[in-house]
Protein backbone atom coordinates (compact mmCIF):
# COMPACT_ATOMS: atom_id res chain seq x y z
CA UNK A 1 0.00 0.00 0.00
CA UNK A 2 1.16 3.30 -1.09
CA UNK A 3 2.14 5.29 2.13
CA UNK A 4 1.98 9.63 1.42
CA UNK A 5 -0.07 10.76 4.42
CA UNK A 6 2.24 13.47 6.74
CA UNK A 7 0.71 11.59 9.90
CA UNK A 8 3.16 8.71 9.34
CA UNK A 9 6.09 10.84 9.12
CA UNK A 10 8.67 9.96 11.45
CA UNK A 11 10.81 12.36 12.87
CA UNK A 12 14.30 10.75 12.17
CA UNK A 13 13.42 10.27 8.14
CA UNK A 14 12.14 12.65 5.50
CA UNK A 15 10.59 9.34 4.07
CA UNK A 16 6.72 8.94 5.30
CA UNK A 17 5.57 6.06 6.87
CA UNK A 18 7.57 4.35 10.00
CA UNK A 19 11.10 3.34 10.84
CA UNK A 20 12.14 0.29 12.06
CA UNK A 21 13.49 0.75 15.18
CA UNK A 22 12.50 0.15 18.97
CA UNK A 23 9.42 2.31 19.00
CA UNK A 24 8.30 0.50 16.29
CA UNK A 25 9.16 -2.97 17.78
CA UNK A 26 6.99 -2.46 20.89
CA UNK A 27 4.30 -0.69 19.00
CA UNK A 28 4.23 -4.08 16.81
CA UNK A 29 4.39 -6.44 19.70
CA UNK A 30 1.72 -4.56 21.34
CA UNK A 31 -0.79 -5.15 18.24
CA UNK A 32 -0.22 -8.49 17.61
CA UNK A 33 -0.10 -9.94 20.81
CA UNK A 34 -3.58 -8.07 21.96
CA UNK A 35 -5.52 -10.77 21.37
CA UNK A 36 -5.97 -10.46 17.74
CA UNK A 37 -3.12 -11.43 15.80
CA UNK A 38 -4.73 -11.09 12.63
CA UNK A 39 -6.33 -8.61 10.88
CA UNK A 40 -5.99 -5.95 14.22
CA UNK A 41 -7.75 -3.20 12.19
CA UNK A 42 -9.99 -4.82 9.88
CA UNK A 43 -13.73 -6.01 11.27
CA UNK A 44 -14.53 -9.01 9.48
CA UNK A 45 -17.82 -7.98 8.08
CA UNK A 46 -16.21 -5.77 6.13
CA UNK A 47 -14.51 -7.98 4.04
CA UNK A 48 -17.36 -10.44 3.70
CA UNK A 49 -15.58 -13.40 5.30
CA UNK A 50 -17.58 -15.18 7.28
CA UNK A 51 -15.08 -18.17 7.91
CA UNK A 52 -12.60 -16.30 10.18
CA UNK A 53 -15.75 -14.38 12.67
CA UNK A 54 -13.36 -17.24 15.19
CA UNK A 55 -10.19 -15.84 14.74
CA UNK A 56 -8.34 -18.87 16.60
CA UNK A 57 -9.82 -20.85 13.40
CA UNK A 58 -7.09 -19.65 11.86
CA UNK A 59 -4.09 -21.29 13.63
CA UNK A 60 -2.75 -24.47 11.81
CA UNK A 61 -3.56 -22.76 8.85
CA UNK A 62 -1.92 -19.68 8.30
CA UNK A 63 1.58 -18.22 10.01
CA UNK A 64 0.61 -15.40 12.19
CA UNK A 65 4.02 -14.50 12.70
CA UNK A 66 5.18 -11.30 12.42
CA UNK A 67 6.56 -10.49 8.79
CA UNK A 68 9.94 -10.53 7.37
CA UNK A 69 11.16 -7.09 6.68
CA UNK A 70 12.90 -6.96 3.40
CA UNK A 71 16.43 -4.85 2.45
CA UNK A 72 15.45 -1.85 1.37
CA UNK A 73 12.30 -1.29 2.86
CA UNK A 74 13.15 0.79 6.16
CA UNK A 75 9.47 1.72 6.74
CA UNK A 76 6.07 0.79 7.40
CA UNK A 77 3.04 1.66 6.86
CA UNK A 78 0.04 1.18 9.90
CA UNK A 79 -2.47 2.36 11.58
CA UNK A 80 -6.24 2.73 12.26
CA UNK A 81 -6.25 5.38 9.54
CA UNK A 82 -5.56 2.87 6.98
CA UNK A 83 -8.52 0.98 7.32
CA UNK A 84 -11.33 2.18 5.30
CA UNK A 85 -8.80 2.45 2.67
CA UNK A 86 -7.53 -0.88 3.06
CA UNK A 87 -10.84 -2.41 3.27
CA UNK A 88 -11.56 -0.70 -0.10
CA UNK A 89 -8.61 -1.83 -1.87
CA UNK A 90 -9.32 -5.23 -0.78
CA UNK A 91 -12.69 -5.08 -2.19
CA UNK A 92 -11.23 -3.84 -5.51
CA UNK A 93 -9.01 -6.90 -5.97
CA UNK A 94 -12.00 -8.93 -5.10
CA UNK A 95 -13.94 -7.75 -8.43
CA UNK A 96 -10.87 -8.89 -10.51
CA UNK A 97 -11.77 -12.55 -11.42
CA UNK A 98 -15.43 -11.41 -12.35
CA UNK A 99 -13.83 -8.49 -14.28
CA UNK A 100 -11.33 -10.56 -16.31
CA UNK A 101 -14.09 -13.21 -17.09
CA UNK A 102 -16.50 -10.71 -18.81
CA UNK A 103 -14.42 -8.08 -19.91
CA UNK A 104 -11.36 -9.97 -20.63
CA UNK A 105 -9.46 -7.54 -18.97
CA UNK A 106 -8.25 -5.96 -15.31
CA UNK A 107 -6.23 -2.41 -14.47
CA UNK A 108 -2.88 -4.59 -14.46
CA UNK A 109 -4.19 -7.02 -17.93
CA UNK A 110 -5.06 -4.57 -21.25
CA UNK A 111 -7.84 -5.90 -23.41
CA UNK A 112 -5.54 -5.68 -26.63
CA UNK A 113 -2.08 -7.26 -24.62
CA UNK A 114 -2.95 -10.96 -26.56
CA UNK A 115 -5.09 -10.13 -29.43
CA UNK A 116 -2.51 -11.75 -31.61
CA UNK A 117 -0.91 -14.79 -29.31
CA UNK A 118 -2.69 -15.48 -26.05
CA UNK A 119 -0.74 -18.13 -23.69
CA UNK A 120 -2.26 -20.80 -22.42
CA UNK A 121 -1.59 -20.00 -18.55
CA UNK A 122 -3.90 -16.60 -19.56
CA UNK A 123 -6.47 -19.22 -21.16
CA UNK A 124 -6.12 -21.50 -17.60
CA UNK A 125 -7.02 -18.11 -15.63
CA UNK A 126 -9.70 -16.87 -17.62
CA UNK A 127 -11.16 -20.41 -17.33
CA UNK A 128 -10.59 -20.55 -13.42
CA UNK A 129 -12.20 -17.25 -13.26
CA UNK A 130 -15.33 -17.97 -14.86
CA UNK A 131 -15.59 -21.54 -12.67
CA UNK A 132 -14.55 -18.63 -9.55
CA UNK A 133 -17.42 -16.69 -10.60
CA UNK A 134 -19.84 -19.54 -10.45
CA UNK A 135 -18.73 -21.29 -7.19
CA UNK A 136 -21.54 -22.09 -4.94
CA UNK A 137 -20.87 -24.28 -1.47
CA UNK A 138 -22.18 -27.40 -3.38
CA UNK A 139 -19.16 -27.16 -5.73
CA UNK A 140 -16.40 -24.86 -3.80
CA UNK A 141 -14.63 -27.99 -3.58
CA UNK A 142 -14.02 -28.70 -7.05
CA UNK A 143 -13.23 -24.89 -7.74
CA UNK A 144 -10.76 -24.71 -5.44
CA UNK A 145 -9.33 -27.87 -6.73
CA UNK A 146 -9.17 -26.60 -10.47
CA UNK A 147 -7.68 -23.77 -9.22
CA UNK A 148 -5.17 -25.30 -7.08
CA UNK A 149 -4.54 -28.02 -10.27
CA UNK A 150 -3.75 -25.08 -12.84
CA UNK A 151 -1.17 -23.33 -9.97
CA UNK A 152 0.69 -26.02 -9.36
CA UNK A 153 1.00 -26.22 -13.48
CA UNK A 154 2.08 -22.81 -14.01
CA UNK A 155 4.51 -22.68 -10.98
CA UNK A 156 5.77 -26.31 -11.67
CA UNK A 157 6.12 -25.24 -15.52
CA UNK A 158 8.27 -22.44 -15.15
CA UNK A 159 11.16 -23.93 -13.67
CA UNK A 160 13.25 -22.98 -16.51
CA UNK A 161 13.51 -19.36 -17.48
CA UNK A 162 11.49 -17.73 -19.22
CA UNK A 163 11.52 -18.06 -23.15
CA UNK A 164 10.24 -14.55 -23.28
CA UNK A 165 9.45 -11.34 -21.48
CA UNK A 166 5.49 -11.82 -22.92
CA UNK A 167 5.36 -15.40 -21.39
CA UNK A 168 7.02 -13.74 -18.44
CA UNK A 169 4.59 -11.33 -17.77
CA UNK A 170 1.63 -13.54 -18.78
CA UNK A 171 2.86 -16.03 -15.83
CA UNK A 172 2.59 -13.10 -13.61
CA UNK A 173 -0.57 -12.12 -14.72
CA UNK A 174 -2.16 -15.60 -14.21
CA UNK A 175 -0.50 -16.32 -10.66
CA UNK A 176 -1.32 -12.87 -9.68
CA UNK A 177 -4.89 -13.50 -10.41
CA UNK A 178 -4.80 -16.82 -8.36
CA UNK A 179 -3.45 -14.97 -5.40
CA UNK A 180 -5.91 -12.57 -5.43
CA UNK A 181 -8.69 -14.96 -5.24
CA UNK A 182 -7.15 -17.67 -2.73
CA UNK A 183 -6.18 -14.55 -0.58
CA UNK A 184 -9.36 -13.21 -0.26
CA UNK A 185 -11.73 -15.25 -0.95
CA UNK A 186 -11.90 -16.36 2.95
CA UNK A 187 -11.38 -20.19 2.93
CA UNK A 188 -8.38 -20.41 5.32
CA UNK A 189 -6.98 -23.17 3.60
CA UNK A 190 -6.44 -21.70 0.40
CA UNK A 191 -5.10 -18.63 2.10
CA UNK A 192 -2.89 -20.95 3.59
CA UNK A 193 -2.01 -22.65 -0.28
CA UNK A 194 -1.52 -19.19 -1.04
CA UNK A 195 0.68 -17.76 0.96
CA UNK A 196 3.11 -20.91 0.29
CA UNK A 197 3.08 -19.52 -3.34
CA UNK A 198 3.99 -16.20 -2.21
CA UNK A 199 7.81 -16.37 -2.31
CA UNK A 200 7.46 -17.02 -6.16
CA UNK A 201 5.41 -14.15 -6.61
CA UNK A 202 7.77 -12.27 -5.14
CA UNK A 203 10.34 -13.65 -7.25
CA UNK A 204 8.72 -13.33 -10.19
CA UNK A 205 7.63 -9.65 -9.97
CA UNK A 206 10.77 -8.97 -8.95
CA UNK A 207 12.36 -10.56 -11.98
CA UNK A 208 9.57 -9.08 -14.19
CA UNK A 209 10.55 -5.50 -12.60
CA UNK A 210 13.85 -6.05 -13.85
CA UNK A 211 12.21 -5.56 -17.39
CA UNK A 212 10.27 -2.24 -16.49
CA UNK A 213 11.08 0.61 -18.82
CA UNK A 214 10.05 3.59 -17.77
CA UNK A 215 6.84 5.64 -18.87
CA UNK A 216 8.60 7.41 -22.20
CA UNK A 217 5.80 9.06 -24.13
CA UNK A 218 6.31 12.54 -22.71
CA UNK A 219 9.62 12.49 -24.46
CA UNK A 220 8.50 11.17 -27.23
CA UNK A 221 6.00 14.21 -27.79
CA UNK A 222 8.72 16.73 -26.34
CA UNK A 223 10.78 15.25 -29.01
CA UNK A 224 8.72 15.56 -31.65
CA UNK A 225 7.37 19.30 -30.60
CA UNK A 226 9.79 20.80 -33.04
CA UNK A 227 7.97 18.29 -36.30
CA UNK A 228 4.68 18.95 -37.76
CA UNK A 229 2.53 16.82 -35.76
CA UNK A 230 3.58 13.85 -33.10
CA UNK A 231 5.59 11.45 -34.43
CA UNK A 232 5.30 9.05 -31.75
CA UNK A 233 8.46 6.55 -31.79
CA UNK A 234 6.65 3.73 -29.70
CA UNK A 235 3.90 1.86 -31.02
CA UNK A 236 0.30 1.37 -29.33
CA UNK A 237 1.69 -2.49 -29.02
CA UNK A 238 4.97 -1.55 -27.61
CA UNK A 239 3.08 0.71 -25.15
CA UNK A 240 0.19 -1.89 -23.91
CA UNK A 241 3.94 -4.14 -23.40
CA UNK A 242 5.00 -2.02 -21.69
CA UNK A 243 2.66 -0.42 -19.25
CA UNK A 244 1.23 -4.00 -18.76
CA UNK A 245 4.43 -4.87 -17.19
CA UNK A 246 4.49 -1.79 -15.24
CA UNK A 247 0.70 -2.09 -13.78
CA UNK A 248 1.05 -5.63 -13.12
CA UNK A 249 4.40 -4.73 -11.19
CA UNK A 250 2.53 -2.26 -9.13
CA UNK A 251 -0.55 -4.32 -8.58
CA UNK A 252 1.50 -7.60 -7.18
CA UNK A 253 3.19 -5.35 -4.32
CA UNK A 254 -0.11 -3.31 -3.73
CA UNK A 255 -1.80 -7.18 -3.08
CA UNK A 256 1.45 -7.69 -1.02
CA UNK A 257 0.73 -4.60 0.92
CA UNK A 258 -2.47 -4.91 1.58
CA UNK A 259 -2.16 -8.87 2.51
CA UNK A 260 0.50 -7.97 5.09
CA UNK A 261 -1.90 -5.15 6.56
CA UNK A 262 -5.00 -7.48 6.82
CA UNK A 263 -2.97 -10.05 8.29
CA UNK A 264 -0.31 -7.76 10.78
CA UNK A 265 -1.55 -4.64 10.69
CA UNK A 266 0.99 -2.84 8.77
CA UNK A 267 2.19 -2.93 5.08
CA UNK A 268 5.61 -3.71 4.86
CA UNK A 269 6.12 -2.91 0.70
CA UNK A 270 5.41 0.97 0.62
CA UNK A 271 9.20 1.49 0.08
CA UNK A 272 9.28 -0.64 -3.24
CA UNK A 273 6.24 0.86 -4.43
CA UNK A 274 6.74 4.57 -3.82
CA UNK A 275 9.20 3.96 -6.32
CA UNK A 276 7.49 2.36 -9.24
CA UNK A 277 5.49 4.33 -12.14
CA UNK A 278 2.50 3.52 -14.40
CA UNK A 279 0.38 5.96 -16.99
CA UNK A 280 -2.52 7.09 -15.34
CA UNK A 281 -4.74 8.69 -17.76
CA UNK A 282 -7.37 6.82 -19.15
CA UNK A 283 -7.84 7.58 -22.13
CA UNK A 284 -4.73 5.84 -22.94
CA UNK A 285 -5.04 2.61 -21.13
CA UNK A 286 -8.54 2.27 -22.11
CA UNK A 287 -8.18 3.22 -26.04
CA UNK A 288 -10.37 0.87 -27.85
CA UNK A 289 -7.78 1.21 -30.66
CA UNK A 290 -4.57 2.86 -31.86
CA UNK A 291 -6.24 5.32 -33.59
CA UNK A 292 -7.95 5.98 -30.23
CA UNK A 293 -4.70 6.24 -28.13
CA UNK A 294 -3.26 8.48 -30.57
CA UNK A 295 -6.12 11.21 -30.26
CA UNK A 296 -5.38 10.36 -26.63
CA UNK A 297 -2.05 11.65 -26.81
CA UNK A 298 -2.38 14.41 -28.59
CA UNK A 299 -5.54 15.95 -26.50
CA UNK A 300 -5.02 14.49 -22.90
CA UNK A 301 -2.50 15.06 -20.28
CA UNK A 302 -0.66 11.36 -20.14
CA UNK A 303 0.02 11.36 -16.17
CA UNK A 304 2.74 9.04 -16.26
CA UNK A 305 2.98 9.56 -12.64
CA UNK A 306 6.26 8.09 -10.06
CA UNK A 307 3.73 6.44 -6.62
CA UNK A 308 6.17 8.00 -4.53
CA UNK A 309 5.45 12.09 -6.48
CA UNK A 310 2.01 10.91 -6.87
CA UNK A 311 0.84 15.19 -5.82
CA UNK A 312 3.68 16.70 -7.82
CA UNK A 313 1.93 14.82 -10.95
CA UNK A 314 -1.63 13.68 -10.35
CA UNK A 315 -3.13 16.89 -8.35
CA UNK A 316 -4.50 18.66 -11.69
CA UNK A 317 -6.17 15.38 -12.85
CA UNK A 318 -9.88 15.16 -13.36
CA UNK A 319 -12.25 12.82 -12.31
CA UNK A 320 -12.36 11.43 -15.52
CA UNK A 321 -8.49 10.98 -16.66
CA UNK A 322 -9.06 8.38 -13.35
CA UNK A 323 -9.48 4.20 -14.06
CA UNK A 324 -9.22 1.66 -11.73
CA UNK A 325 -5.95 1.48 -10.31
CA UNK A 326 -5.46 5.25 -10.18
CA UNK A 327 -8.50 5.49 -7.87
CA UNK A 328 -6.88 2.74 -6.00
CA UNK A 329 -3.80 4.42 -5.03
CA UNK A 330 -5.30 7.67 -4.96
CA UNK A 331 -7.64 5.87 -2.21
CA UNK A 332 -4.39 4.63 -0.27
CA UNK A 333 -2.65 8.11 -0.47
CA UNK A 334 -5.50 10.21 0.56
CA UNK A 335 -8.20 8.69 2.10
CA UNK A 336 -11.78 7.69 0.66
CA UNK A 337 -13.39 11.38 1.49
CA UNK A 338 -10.85 13.14 -0.77
CA UNK A 339 -11.19 10.08 -3.29
CA UNK A 340 -15.09 10.80 -3.25
CA UNK A 341 -14.39 14.69 -3.27
CA UNK A 342 -11.52 14.18 -6.57
CA UNK A 343 -14.20 11.74 -8.44
CA UNK A 344 -17.18 13.52 -7.69
CA UNK A 345 -20.74 12.02 -7.12
CA UNK A 346 -21.80 11.23 -10.94
CA UNK A 347 -18.29 8.19 -10.13
CA UNK A 348 -18.76 6.73 -6.93
CA UNK A 349 -20.83 4.21 -7.50
CA UNK A 350 -18.93 2.76 -9.69
CA UNK A 351 -16.47 1.84 -7.03
CA UNK A 352 -18.97 1.55 -4.44
CA UNK A 353 -18.61 4.92 -2.86
CA UNK A 354 -21.79 7.30 -1.25
CA UNK A 355 -21.46 10.73 -2.20
CA UNK A 356 -21.04 12.38 1.30
CA UNK A 357 -19.82 10.00 3.08
CA UNK A 358 -17.33 10.31 5.79
CA UNK A 359 -13.95 8.35 5.90
CA UNK A 360 -15.63 5.67 8.45
CA UNK A 361 -19.08 5.42 6.73
CA UNK A 362 -17.54 4.78 3.33
CA UNK A 363 -17.49 1.24 2.89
Amino acid sequence: MPNLTPENTNSHSTTPGFLIDDNFEIMRSADLNSGMDLLPFIPEQDLDWPELQNMGDMEGYVNAGPGIVESGDDYVTTGAIYQSRVVFVSRQFKTYPKVFYSRGQTPFIHRHMYDEHTPAVIYDALSACALYCGKTKDNESLVFGDISRKVRQLVGGMQQPFLSPVDHLASVQALLLYQIIRLLDGDIRQRADAELDEAVLISWSEQLQGRIQPPSLSSDLESSSNLQGPMITSTWQDWIIAESVRRTVLTSYMLQGVYSFLKLGYDKVSGKVNKLSFTAQSALWNAPSEFHWREALKNKHLFEVTIGQWDDVMDTAHSTDFEELGVMILASYKGMDITSERLGKEHLARYGLEWGSSEAKDL
